[in-house]
């Protein structure tokens, strides 16, 4: 493919910025490459790269002189741990699939008693277990008062009292009496999330109270995307989120959850839906990046000054759009598009002088 008049044209009026150049060289030099990666002709210091680009459906369109496409990417601002909701979401979209949902899922460590409890332990002198909840080092001792206890309910309201004491963990663990058994949960939730019952040295009650494995107890770990959902770390997430999409990657970043589209160029792109998890995660709604487009140089411009000449390219005639450049850097310059939304190829030439 050719340069057009219009873009020779321009090339002329472009030609005195740049000193003593052979302009004949420099469209020589250009000529049949505005399809490949880059090309480059030099004169007098000064460089004619070409390349054609598909702007990626969003302004800006940004392009890189140093290197190849590269992919869209965003960084979480917060990092670990992070205090999931089982309910709450994550909503990404990676290059345009579609929205992919992570509902955060996970219950609740418990500890069954068995049946056959005891429902009154006003007379009992027994008061004492030893518990170990969730990632706690140790057991802890758990000592209730049995004033008055005269009710299954009213003796789950003083183990719940007297373990809610040892603060912590421990200090939103419920217990309830349901129909002839206590049922001891943990606040927190995920495949670490624990509740476990053992005798006390001494005056130990878990016998009349039917807790605990060595009185037909059973205790059950809890399940989620996480060991706890209290705490998740930015890897147990990323997990989570690389799950959604073949195109997109999720990992650990100095505890901060990285995403990276498995594609590159200006058709890779990341949206952060209005997920009701974002935040925590340190994402916000609405949130974009895409890949940049690279000419696939090895090295940058010398200077700002150099001049860029934007053409659109359409395989049938059509309503035009205006594009224009803006943001000129060493490394690089954006594009805008009338129609944020559109697609279009566009041809580009630049002409400046590169890093010696």
């Amino acid at each position: 493919m050719g340069i057009s008049d219009d873009q020779i044209a321009q090339l002329r009026k472009m030609c005195p910025l740049a000193g003593q150049v052979d302009l004949g060289t420099l469209i020589r030099a250009a000529e049949g490459g505005l399809v490949a990666n880059a090309i480059a002709g030099s004169a007098a210091g000064l460089s004619l790269l070409g390349k054609k680009v598909t702007l990626g459906g969003a302004n800006p369109t940004h392009v890189q002189f140093l290197g190849a496409d590269d992919a869209a990417t965003l960084l979480g601002s917060l990092a670990e741990p992070f205090a999931l909701t089982v309910g709450n979401t994550f909503i990404i979209n990676p290059n345009g699939e579609g929205e992919k949902t992570w509902t955060i899922a996970g219950t609740a460590g418990v500890s069954t008693g068995a049946a056959g409890c005891s429902t009154d332990m006003t007379a009992e002198t027994d008061t004492k277990f030893r518990i170990k909840v969730d990632d706690a080092a140790d057991w802890s001792e758990v000592t209730c008062d049995w004033a008055g206890c005269v009710s299954g309910a009213l003796i789950a309201a003083q183990m719940q009292i007297a373990i809610r004491a040892l603060l912590g963990v421990y200090a939103s663990v419920t217990v309830v009496f349901s129909t002839d058994h206590y049922v001891i949960t943990s606040a927190d939730f995920g495949t670490g999330s624990l509740v476990n019952i053992t005798e006390a040295l001494t005056l130990s009650c878990t016998e009349e109270l039917k807790i605990g494995n060595n009185f037909g107890a059973s205790e059950a770990a809890g399940t989620g995307d996480a060991a706890l959902l209290s705490k998740a770390t930015a890897a147990e997430c990323a997990v989570k989120i690389a799950a959604l999409s073949v195109t997109l990657n999720a990992v650990n970043e100095s505890g901060k959850i990285r995403l990276t589209s498995t594609t590159t160029g200006t058709g890779s792109s990341l949206i952060v839906g209005n997920g009701t998890e974002n935040a925590v995660l340190g994402f916000t709604n609405t949130q974009t990046d895409t890949g940049d487009a690279g000419f696939g140089l090895g090295k940058d411009m010398a200077n700002d000054t150099y001049q860029v000449l934007l053409t659109m390219v359409s395989d049938a005639p059509g309503t035009p759009k205006a594009v224009s450049v803006h943001n000129l850097a060493t490394t690089g310059f954006d594009i805008y598009c009338e129609t944020a939304a559109s697609t279009i190829d566009v041809q580009i030439l630049v002409l400046g002088e590169l890093v010696a």
